[in-house]
C-alpha cells in the first residue's frame, strides 16, 4: 500500500462519531476540521508537484479516484475507506500513516474524518485551491536583478525599474512629476503627519538644486515629529491602548512608557530586527547588558504586556491574553493569522495546533504585568526598570516601609489603603498575588507558580513571621492525604558558582500531625531546572532532614501544628550550606553541609513537593513566605516593621473614649468652636457645608442649660449633612428611649421646598428606625413606609421635637412644640429596621428633592432618661466645673488633631509609595518558569490534550527549542523571527513601509500574507525591497530614502490620458502610474488643526491623569471611562481599549482591540457637522483668527496668510474673491444679530471652511 507512504504529520487515535449534519454544518465541518489537515499535512506529498502513490488529495474527485491502491474514500462508509484505515493505524491492509508514531493523528482529528466520510465526504464548491508549503510567502526571499526597461531615463532609484517594467508591459505611461508645493506637502505629511510651514515651502521652492527634494527628506527624517508619525503606524498594528480591555477596562498608567519607546526607536532609526528583538525579549537582553540599555529594553516588552485582558477575573482567562499575543505577533510581524489555531489546525495555511501550542508555551513561561481587574481591583504587578540584583533589597526596604506605615495607621485607628503594588521580579513567595480562599483565579495557583495536585490558597495558611513579607494575608495549603503535588517556579536572576558567592533562602511552614496512612514526607529543594538539586530537604511532623542521594540525615526537630521559619545560606563558591530553623518559641542552627555532589553549579529553580505517591499520602502542610535572594534575610520574627515614633505611644482609641465620656453626644454643641465645622463627636458629611454658629443657638432651655452656639446648614440644593455614632445607646428597663432636638428653617431665599431628614437607626443611613422630614412649610413623619404631614411650619420659628421610642413594640410617640403650640404625632418604626440604634444625623436626603431652606439645629438629646417637659429650664453648671471640663476636652481634641496630622502625613507617604514603588517601573514582561503546555482541545484549558514542546512554526523552518534554551524561549523566538532567512519578517515590514507611503501595500492584505491573503501586485519588487531592507541593516530610514527619492513616489495624482491602453483609476493605482490621493488620518486632522491654529504643543506626552490606583474599584457595571484632551500630538491622547476617543472614532482611528492593518476611509454626515459645530473647531478657529489679525494687515492679507498656513500656497484670484464675499456676507449676518467682535468672528467662520475643505483634509 505505497499510495499513502508519504503522508506526514498525522497523529494517532481512534473514534467514530455518529449523527447527521446539515449542508451548512457539513461545509463548516470540512473547512474547520478536514481541510486544515489535508492542506497542512498531506498536500506536500500529494499536491501539485508531488503525488506519492499517484494520489492527489486537493479535491473530492481526486480522493474518489484514488491512487495505485484504489479510491481513498468511500463516501458514507468510513470503515471501507483506505484513507481512514491508514490513519487509524489499525488495519493490516494498509500501512500505518504516517510511519512515525509520534506524528500520529489525534483522537479528535480521527473522529472528524470518520464523521466527514460517513456524512458523504462533502467538499464545498467555495473551498480555495490548496497551496500549502508552496505558497509564495513561505518561499525564501530572492535577490531579484533589476528588470530591463525601454524607458531608461525615467528611473531615479532601483524600485522604478520594477514599476516601469509593469507599466511598459501594460502599455501605460506614468503621470508627470508632481509640482513642488504638492511634493513637499506629501512628503511632510508622510514623514511627520503635519503640514509644511510656509517658510519650509518657500525654502524648497527657491532651492533649484537636483538635491532639493533629498534635502527635504533628510530634514524631515531628523524631525522629532517623524517618530511620532511612524510610531503611530506601529501602534496601530500592535493595537496599543492605555487600558487593559477586561470587563472593567482597568487603566494602565505605565503603558505610556512603551508608546514613547516606540516613538524614540523610530527617531533613533533603531534597526528593525533590534526593534523586534527588544519587544519580544527585551528583559532578557537587558540582563545581558549594557546597564545603560536596561530600562529601555525592559520597557520594550510593553509590546507583550499590552495584550488584551479578558473577563471579570483576567487571570482566569490568561489563555485568551496569550492568544491575543500570538494573534498580534503573527499578524504584525509575520503577516499570518495564528489566533484561530488555538482551537484547530489552520483552515488554509499549513500551521498546526502543534505550532500554536509550541509558541503558546513560550509565552506561558513568561510573566505578564498585572494591571488590576474587577476581582483584584487594588492589585498591580509591574516590571522594575533596574536590574533584579539591584531591585531586590530596594524592594524589601519598600515592603518594610509600607508595612510600617500601614501598621502605624492601623494603630492610629486610621484607614489603611487596600492597594497592593508588586514587582514582576519578586517570586510572590507570600502568595499574595493569588486569590484568597479560592486557590488562585481558577481554583489553583496562578503565575509565577507552576503547580500540580490539591493546593489551596487561604488566609488560614498565613504565616505569623514578618521578617521577609511583613504584610501577608494568605499562604498555600496542601490538604491532608495528598499523595502527589508540586509547587515550583524559576528563580531570577539565575545564580551560578562562577558569578555568585552566596545566596539566602527562607521558607515558613506548618505541618500537621500525621494521620493514619500519612507516611510520606514533604520535600523542599533548590537547584537547577531539570537537574539534581543543590540542597534537598525533607519535612515531616517531627523533623527536617537532609536527603543526599539515597541517604537521609536528620538536621532538626519539628513540632507539629506549629509555624517554623527555615533559612538557608548557600555558599556556591565553597560548595557548602548552613541554616537555621526557628519557631515562635525557639531557634536552632543547622550544621554546615556540602552541596550535593550531583549539583551542576546552577541555582535557578525552587520546588515544593512530596515523596508521596497515589498510594502513600502525606500530612497536611502550609507554606508561606518563600524567598531566594543575594542579600541576607533578616532573622525570624513575628513583630511587624514599625516606625521610630508612633504618636508618642498615645492610643487614639483611648483618647476618643475619654473624650466621649466627657462630651457625651455634645447635644448642646457647646463644646464646639464657633465659625468652624463641627468636630468630635460630631462629623460633617462628604463635601457638606456645615458650621457652628452663634446665630444657630436655640432659645429653649428644658433640655440643656442656656448656650451660645448651634449648628447651621445653608439654603441650597447640594448635599449637606452632619451627625454622629451613638455608642452604648440602650433603652430603659421598659424598652423606652427618649430623643429630642431643636430646629428652625432659617431662610429660603434660594427656594425651600426640598426637605431635610432627621434619622436615628443603624449605621449612617443603612437601616432607619425613625425618620422625620421638614422643609420651609411643613413637618412630616415616617410610619412604616408611609411619609405623611404632621403640621405646618413657619420660616424663622424655633421648634422642638420630642420622641419616646418603644424599641420592643417598634413604635414611637412624639410632640412638635413651639412657643405658640404643640402637635402630637405617632408612628411605627420604619420597615426594615434591623434592631440596632447606633447613629443619628440630619441630612439633605429628605423625601422631597430640590433646594432646601437654611437650617439651624441645636440641643440634641438621646437617653434612657425621660425628657424635661417643654418650657422648663435646666440649671446651669458651676463656672469652675464648666471651665475645667472644657479645658480637658480641648486638650484631648488637640491630641487627636496631632494624631490626625501625623496620620495624614503617613497616609500621603504610603499612597505615594503604593502608586510609584521604590524605583521606576513599567508595564512589561519578564521571564517566568520554563515549561511546555498541553494542547487545549477546542481552545479550552479544561480539555487538555498532548503536551507540545516549545518551538516555532515548522512551515517557516522552525522546530522545537534546542537544549541550550534556559528560559522561556522568547529570546530564541526573537532571534528566529529576525534571522535574515525568515521569509516573512522583512517582506511584511517592507510592505508596510510601502503601504504607508502609497496608501496600499504591494500585498493589499498587510496583516495576511497567507493563503487567504492577496498575492503581491509586484512580487519581484517586494522581494527587492525586503532584500534591500536587510542589506541596509534593517534601517527604516534607508527604506524611506529608497522609496521617496524614486520617480514613482514623486508622480502627480492626475491619471495620464495618453497611454496606449485605456487606463482606469484602479489600474493606474495598481500600476503606480499616478500617486493616489489620500485623506488625512484622524490624528493628522487633529494635529493639523492644532498646528495651524498655533495651539500645538510639541513637547512629548508622558503619563495620563488617571485616578490614583489607591481608589480603583471599577467593575463591569461601572467600568473605567475617561477622555483626557490636551494640545499635544494625538499619539499622546489616552487610548481606551473598550471606548474609543470620540474624535478618533469619528474619523476612523485605529481599533485598539485588534491590529489595524490599514485605516478605513468612511465619509459620514457627522464628520461634516463636526467642522461646523464642534466646540474644539470653534475654539481653534477663533485662536487662529486672533493670531492672523494680530499680525496686522487687511482682509486680503488675512486670507493669504491663512492659505499659506493651511495649504502652503496663496489663493488664486477666484479663491480670494470667494473668501472676501464670504466674509462680507458673514459680517452682515453678525451685525443683523447685533453680535460683538464681528471681524474676528467672521474670520474664524471662514477659517472653519478651510479646515473642513477637501484640500485641507487630503494629500495629493
Amino acid at each position: 500500500m505505497r499510495w499513502l507512504t508519504s503522508v506526514a504529520l498525522f497523529m494517532f487515535a481512534e473514534t467514530i462519531l455518529s449523527g447527521s449534519l446539515s449542508a451548512d454544518e457539513q461545509a463548516d465541518h470540512f473547512e474547520a476540521k478536514i481541510r486544515p489537515v489535508l492542506a497542512g499535512t498531506c498536500f506536500r506529498c500529494h499536491g501539485d508537484s508531488k503525488t506519492g502513490g499517484n494520489l492527489r488529495i486537493d479535491s473530492r474527485q481526486a480522493l474518489l479516484t484514488g491512487g495505485d491502491s484504489g479510491p481513498a474514500i468511500v463516501p458514507g462508509n468510513p470503515e471501507e475507506s483506505l484513507l481512514l484505515k491508514a490513519i487509524t493505524r489499525k488495519s493490516d491492509d494498509v500501512s500505518a500513516m504516517p510511519p512515525e508514531k509520534d506524528k500520529a493523528l489525534r483522537a479528535d482529528q480521527l473522529a472528524d474524518f470518520a464523521q466527514w466520510i460517513k456524512e458523504g465526504a462533502q467538499w464545498p464548491e467555495t473551498t480555495a485551491k490548496f497551496v500549502g508549503e508552496k505558497h509564495w510567502a513561505y518561499q525564501p526571499v530572492k535577490d531579484v536583478p533589476l528588470p530591463t526597461i525601454a524607458d531608461t531615463t525615467w528611473p531615479k532609484t532601483s524600485i522604478d525599474y520594477f514599476i516601469r517594467a509593469r507599466q511598459e508591459a501594460a502599455g501605460v505611461r506614468p503621470a508627470p512629476p508632481a509640482d513642488k508645493p504638492t511634493l513637499i506637502r506629501r512628503a511632510t505629511y508622510d514623514l511627520t503627519g503635519l503640514p509644511p510651514t510656509a517658510a519650509e515651502v518657500d525654502t524648497f521652492l527657491k532651492d533649484t538644486s537636483t538635491q532639493a527634494f533629498e534635502t527635504v527628506v533628510e530634514r524631515l527624517l531628523q524631525s522629532p515629529a517623524y517618530g511620532e508619525q511612524w510610531g503611530r503606524h506601529w501602534l496601530d498594528v500592535v493595537r496599543y491602548a492605555d487600558t487593559a480591555g477586561e470587563t472593567a477596562d482597568y487603566p494602565v498608567p505605565l503603558a505610556w512608557r512603551y508608546r514613547n519607546y516606540v516613538v524614540d526607536s523610530f527617531n533613533q532609526d533603531k534597526p528593525y530586527d533590534v526593534f523586534l528583538r527588544e519587544q519580544i525579549a527585551g528583559d532578557i537582553l537587558a540582563a545581558q547588558g549594557p546597564p545603560e540599555k536596561y530600562a529601555e529594553r525592559v520597557t520594550a516588552t510593553g509590546y507583550l504586556a499590552i495584550s488584551r485582558r479578558f473577563g471579570f477575573d483576567s487571570e482566569n482567562y490568561h489563555h485568551l491574553t496569550i492568544q491575543d499575543t500570538l494573534d498580534n505577533l503573527g499578524q504584525s510581524v509575520l503577516g499570518l493569522s495564528i489566533g484561530c489555531v488555538r482551537c484547530h489546525d489552520h483552515k488554509f495555511d499549513p500551521i498546526s495546533m502543534q505550532d500554536y501550542y509550541g509558541l503558546y508555551g513560550i509565552f506561558d513561561s513568561s510573566r505578564y504585568a498585572f494591571p488590576g481587574s474587577e476581582q483584584k481591583s487594588k492589585f498591580r504587578l509591574m516590571a522594575p526598570l533596574i536590574p533584579v540584583s539591584d531591585a531586590q533589597q530596594k524592594w524589601r526596604d519598600f515592603e518594610n516601609r509600607v508595612a510600617a506605615l500601614s501598621n502605624s495607621l492601623s494603630k492610629l485607628k486610621q484607614p489603611v489603603p487596600g492597594a497592593v503594588l508588586r514587582s514582576l521580579a519578586d517570586m510572590d513567595g507570600d502568595f499574595e498575588m493569588q486569590a484568597p480562599a479560592a486557590g488562585g483565579s481558577n481554583g489553583v495557583l496562578v503565575p509565577p507558580w507552576l503547580y500540580e495536585g490539591r493546593i489551596e490558597v487561604t488566609t488560614a495558611a498565613q504565616s505569623p513571621f514578618k521578617n521577609l513579607y511583613p504584610l501577608g494575608k494568605v499562604g498555600a495549603n496542601v490538604p491532608a492525604g495528598t499523595g502527589v503535588y508540586r509547587i515550583a517556579q524559576s528563580i531570577r536572576p539565575r545564580h551560578t558558582r562562577e558569578d555568585t558567592e552566596q545566596i539566602s533562602a527562607s521558607l515558613d511552614f506548618r505541618i500537621a500531625a500525621a494521620g493514619e496512612g500519612e507516611t510520606a514526607e514533604h520535600r523542599f529543594s533548590l537547584g537547577a531546572l531539570g537537574a539534581s538539586p543543590a540542597v534537598e530537604l525533607l519535612i515531616s511532623p517531627t523533623a527536617v532532614s537532609l536527603k543526599n542521594g539515597e541517604t537521609t540525615e536528620k538536621l532538626a526537630n519539628v513540632q507539629a501544628t506549629q509555624w517554623h521559619n527555615l533559612q538557608l545560606v548557600l555558599n556556591l563558591k565553597q560548595g557548602t550550606w548552613t541554616g537555621r530553623l526557628a519557631s515562635t518559641e525557639s531557634a536552632s542552627d543547622l550544621p554546615v553541609k556540602p552541596l550535593s555532589p550531583q549539583w551542576n553549579g546552577v541555582i535557578d529553580f525552587v520546588e515544593l513537593t512530596s515523596t508521596g505517591t497515589a498510594e502513600s499520602k502525606s500530612p497536611a502542610i502550609s507554606y508561606d513566605n518563600l524567598g531566594v535572594q543575594d542579600a541576607p534575610i533578616a532573622p525570624a520574627t513575628t513583630e511587624p516593621p514599625s516606625l521610630a515614633a508612633l504618636a508618642g505611644g498615645i492610643d487614639p482609641a483611648a483618647i476618643t473614649t475619654q473624650l466621649q465620656s466627657l462630651t457625651g453626644i455634645d447635644g448642646d454643641v457647646e463644646l464646639q468652636t464657633a465659625d468652624q465645622a463641627p468636630t468630635t463627636p460630631w462629623g460633617a458629611g462628604p463635601n457638606s457645608v456645615v458650621s457652628v454658629s452663634a446665630n444657630s443657638q436655640s432659645p429653649f432651655e428644658n433640655l440643656f442649660a442656656p448656650g451660645t452656639i448651634g449648628i447651621h446648614m445653608p439654603n441650597r440644593g447640594e448635599y449637606d449633612g452632619f451627625g454622629q455614632p451613638l455608642p452604648n445607646t440602650k433603652p430603659d428597663k421598659d424598652g423606652h428611649l427618649f430623643v429630642a432636638f431643636d430646629f428652625r428653617c432659617a431662610s429660603q431665599d434660594a427656594g425651600g421646598n426640598g426637605s431635610w431628614r432627621y434619622y436615628i437607626g443603624h449605621g449612617p443611613g443603612n437601616s432607619a428606625a425613625v425618620e422625620l422630614f421638614f422643609n420651609g412649610a411643613e413637618f412630616f413623619r415616617r410610619s412604616g413606609d408611609a411619609r405623611e404631614p404632621v403640621a405646618p411650619l413657619n420660616i424663622g420659628q424655633w421648634y422642638q421635637v420630642q420622641l419616646t421610642l418603644d424599641v420592643n413594640a417598634k413604635t414611637y410617640i412624639g410632640v412638635l412644640a413651639s412657643d405658640d403650640r404643640k402637635v402630637d404625632f405617632s408612628g411605627q418604626f420604619a420597615t426594615g429596621w434591623d434592631g440596632t440604634l447606633d447613629h443619628t444625623f440630619i441630612d439633605s436626603y429628605g423625601h422631597i428633592g430640590g433646594v432646601r431652606p437654611a437650617l439651624d439645629a441645636d440641643n440634641f438629646f438621646v437617653s434612657d432618661t425621660a425628657l424635661r417637659p417643654f418650657g422648663e429650664t435646666t440649671p446651669s453648671p458651676t463656672s469652675e466645673a464648666q471651665v475645667f471640663r472644657r479645658n480637658q476636652i480641648a486638650a484631648l481634641r488637640q491630641q487627636l488633631a496631632d494624631i490626625k496630622d501625623q496620620a495624614a502625613k503617613q497616609t500621603e507617604e504610603l499612597n505615594v509609595l503604593l502608586v510609584n514603588g521604590p524605583f521606576e517601573m513599567t508595564y512589561g514582561v519578564t521571564e517566568g518558569t520554563p515549561h511546555n503546555v498541553r494542547m487545549q482541545m477546542r481552545g479550552e484549558p479544561s480539555q487538555p490534550g498532548v503536551e507540545v514542546p516549545r518551538g516555532f512554526i515548522q512551515v517557516l523552518g522552525g522546530g522545537p527549542l534546542g537544549p541550550q534554551a534556559s528560559g522561556s524561549g522568547r529570546l530564541e523566538l526573537a532571534q528566529w523571527i529576525t534571522q535574515p532567512e525568515n521569509p516573512l519578517t522583512a517582506r511584511v515590514m517592507a510592505n508596510r513601509i510601502w503601504q504607508y507611503h502609497f496608501g496600499r501595500g504591494l500585498v493589499k492584505t498587510p496583516n495576511d500574507f497567507g493563503m487567504r491573503g492577496m498575492p503581491p501586485t509586484h512580487p519581484e519588487l517586494l522581494d527587492h525591497l525586503a532584500t534591500q531592507f536587510v542589506k541596509n541593516g534593517w534601517s527604516i530610514r534607508a527604506m524611506h530614502r529608497l522609496i521617496m527619492l524614486s520617480a514613482t513616489y514623486q508622480l502627480a495624482s492626475d491619471i495620464p490620458q495618453d497611454s496606449a491602453a485605456p487606463l482606469h483609476s484602479a489600474d493606474a493605482h495598481d500600476l503606480y502610474a499616478v500617486f493616489a490621493r489620500r485623506r488625512l488620518s484622524a490624528e493628522e486632522i487633529r494635529d493639523s488643526i492644532l498646528d495651524v491654529s498655533g495651539d500645538l504643543d510639541r513637547v512629548p506626552g508622558h503619563e495620563h491623569p488617571f485616578p490614583s490606583p489607591i481608589s480603583w474599584g471599577y467593575s463591569q457595571h461601572g467600568p473605567f471611562s475617561a477622555v483626557y484632551d490636551h494640545n499635544k500630538r494625538s499619539i499622546y491622547l489616552m487610548t481606551q481599549r473598550l471606548k474609543r476617543h470620540p474624535f478618533l472614532a469619528l474619523f476612523d482611528g485605529a481599533d485598539p482591540n485588534a491590529s489595524t492593518a490599514d485605516r478605513l476611509g468612511t465619509t459620514v454626515p457627522t464628520q461634516a457637522l463636526f467642522f461646523l459645530n464642534d466646540p474644539m473647531i470653534h475654539a481653534k478657529s477663533e485662536h487662529w483668527a486672533t493670531r492672523i489679525q494680530s499680525d496686522g494687515g487687511d482682509e486680503t492679507q488675512w486670507i493669504e496668510r491663512a492659505w499659506l498656513t493651511a495649504f502652503g500656497h496663496a489663493p488664486n484670484s477666484s479663491e480670494l474673491a470667494d473668501a472676501l464675499e464670504f466674509l462680507a456676507a458673514y459680517r452682515a449676518e453678525l451685525a443683523a444679530n447685533q453680535l460683538d467682535n464681528i471681524p474676528a468672528r467672521s474670520l474664524a467662520a471662514y477659517l472653519r471652511t478651510l479646515i473642513g475643505s477637501n484640500e485641507f483634509l487630503h494629500v495629493d
